[in-house]
């Protein structure tokens, strides 16, 4: 259901398989780009730093440790590069409090952004790095809010990208739910595996 990882199953072709490969090279260094273009705009918006510190600051998180381990699995860089849109996204309709109709349509187009990244960071496929994402976004949103209008604003903005993502978010809770250890895992469930045995042992 990923609208941006669409163009790569044009290379799936089975009489191209080295494609493939290079395909999803190409899409983990493009969400790379624009993880890392998103933290630049944070920082140069809503930081208050000059170019250069935000360069680096976005540069750094191609050493991020989550981030670089994540490589391996596209999906992951696929929703992770949506999150600091997200956050940049929410803080601009939580602040804007102004009645000027340039400003409120501002707002509006903010929030209809912030709806559209989030939905691309659900449909991404690693639900999970959103959901953790969320409580970041809610905390700060919360601390840079001038008005509850503008917080539920930002609110609804979130919903409704949820909502625009349900065709994954409802087969993923409707597995999560069937899961057998859903309640979490115990100490025997852990050992039963030779490596971590080994270790623990």
């Amino acid at each position: 259901f990923y609208p941006a990882g669409w163009w790569t199953h044009v290379f799936h072709a089975p009489m191209i398989p080295a494609w493939q490969t290079w395909a999803h090279y190409l899409q983990i260094c493009l969400h790379m780009s624009v993880a890392m273009l998103g933290v630049y705009r944070l920082l140069r918006t809503r930081g208050g730093v000059g170019e250069p510190a935000a360069f680096l600051g976005a540069a750094l998180l191609l050493v991020n440790q989550r981030f670089h381990d994540s490589v391996r699995y596209p999906n992951a860089v696929e929703t992770m590069a949506w999150i600091p849109w997200i956050l940049l996204f929410a803080i601009r309709v939580a602040e804007n409090t102004a009645r000027d109709p340039v400003e409120q349509r501002r707002r509006t187009n903010d929030a209809l952004k912030l709806a559209l990244v989030t939905a691309l960071s659900w449909l991404a496929g690693y639900g999970q790095l959103t959901y953790i994402a969320a409580l970041l976004v809610v905390i700060v949103t919360l601390s840079v809010a001038r008005s509850v209008r503008g917080v539920f604003l930002a609110a609804a903005s979130a919903a409704a990208g949820s909502l625009l993502a349900a065709g994954t978010l409802v087969p993923t809770a409707w597995m999560a739910a069937l899961a057998p250890h859903r309640s979490g895992d115990n100490f025997a469930f852990a050992i039963q595996y030779p490596r971590l045995g080994s270790y623990l042992s």
